[in-house]
């Protein structure tokens, strides 16, 4: 897989990478995700992850959107969001293997739960990420 922050054609129509935007996503994120974990929908499903891990999961998912993508909430694409899952989060984020086979369970459920809110075209986006969901798996085994 091409590392995506190597290329210099990738930010060549994206802004460039600003402090107070990347603060500003991460307050954007926080309140996201506090009322996502509050919300009926996740409190009715099925233990699919911890709250401390999903919110990590998705604090993380948030702040590797910008970082390697310049995309914040509501600009989120299918490319990037598959990006960020299958290959920054395997190569960059320390956490017990375990919770790797939640990353895909976890970001389907919060794109479903705020659609256009965070991603252009939430559909395509939460097929994407239920299709990375192996890649996420085997990658977190190959850089853990």
């Amino acid at each position: 897989m091409m590392d995506f922050f190597e290329d210099d054609e990738l930010f060549q129509d994206k802004p460039e990478y600003s402090d107070e935007v990347a603060a500003e996503v991460d307050e954007q994120m926080k309140v996201l995700i506090a009322d996502y974990l509050t919300s009926d929908v996740w409190q009715e499903k099925p233990l699919v992850a911890k709250d401390k891990d999903a919110e990590n999961i998705l604090e993380a998912t948030g702040e590797m959107m910008y970082i390697y993508h310049r995309e914040v909430p509501g600009q989120w694409t299918e490319d990037a969001m598959a990006d960020v899952l299958t290959y920054y989060f395997p190569a960059k984020v320390i956490m017990a293997k375990r919770l790797f086979s939640k990353i895909s369970k976890v970001t389907a459920g919060f794109v479903q739960f705020y659609g256009t809110k965070v991603a252009k075209s939430p559909d395509a986006m939460i097929e994407t990420i239920k299709d990375s969901h192996d890649l996420i798996r085997e990658n977190a085994k190959m850089w853990q």
